[in-house]
This record gives C-alpha cells, sequence and structure tokens, in this order.
C-alpha cells in the first residue's frame, strides 16, 4: 500500500470513529462500522496505525485535507516549501507543530467518493 493510499484509509477511519462514537452500540448500523473500522485497521501499515492511534487518543484526527494555508488541525500557516510540496500530486505533509498529517482539499468527485468509502468496504 502507498502512503497517499494509506492517508485515504486514514481519512476513512476518522470518519468512521466519529460516526461510531454518535451511534451507540445496539443502534442500527453500529456493528456494520465496527466492522469496517476493524477492516481498515487490518489494512492499515503499523506506522500508520500507531500514528493514528497516538492521535486519536488525544481527541484529535490524524489526517487533514486543507484548502487554505494553515493546517487543518492547529491552524498554523504551513511554510512555502510545505505548501509547494502539497501542490504536487499525490503528495503530502506532517504538520510541524501538531503532527497531523496533511493533504490538499479533495475534489468533489475525491469527496463523493469518501462518502461511499464506508458502503463499498467489505464487511466480512
Amino acid at each position: 500500500m502507498d502512503t497517499i493510499e494509506g492517508l485515504k484509509h486514514l481519512h476513512s477511519l476518522n470518519w468512521l470513529e466519529r460516526q461510531a462514537a454518535m451511534h451507540p452500540e445496539g443502534k442500527r448500523g453500529h456493528k456494520a462500522m465496527q466492522s469496517r473500522i476493524t477492516h481498515l485497521r487490518s489494512v492499515l501499515p503499523v506506522a500508520l496505525l500507531s500514528h493514528h492511534d497516538r492521535l486519536a487518543h488525544q481527541k484529535r484526527p490524524s489526517v487533514v485535507r486543507i484548502s487554505t494555508q494553515s493546517c487543518g488541525g492547529c491552524h498554523l500557516r504551513l511554510p512555502a516549501g510545505m505548501l509547494q510540496e502539497l501542490r504536487l500530486a499525490g503528495h503530502y505533509v506532517l504538520c510541524p507543530q501538531c503532527g497531523i498529517f496533511v493533504t490538499l482539499q479533495a475534489s468533489p468527485a475525491e469527496v463523493a467518493e469518501l462518502e461511499k468509502v464506508p458502503a463499498i468496504l467489505p464487511t466480512a
């Protein structure tokens, strides 16, 4: 798995964990969400999963998408070199202040695809 794919999985994992927290056990769909969370956790590389878990323990996302010049986690203005790096296809940076992975804002097509992720993941 390449890192960009891993970051997409992290983004989905962040979303699913927020949704699962809003739907207590026993509520419709909770078991399916937990199954999808388990699946994502099983396919993520250990390093990315450890990074995610450390930030999740602090109630922070592990990856954010930005459309401005600032980190979406701590709102620190990112250095020009990092912003230039983000403009390259498939690139990401790690915020020097808060340690969250930063990627560019998804296109409308990517947003639509991300919203479908929970529905298309295997539920085994």
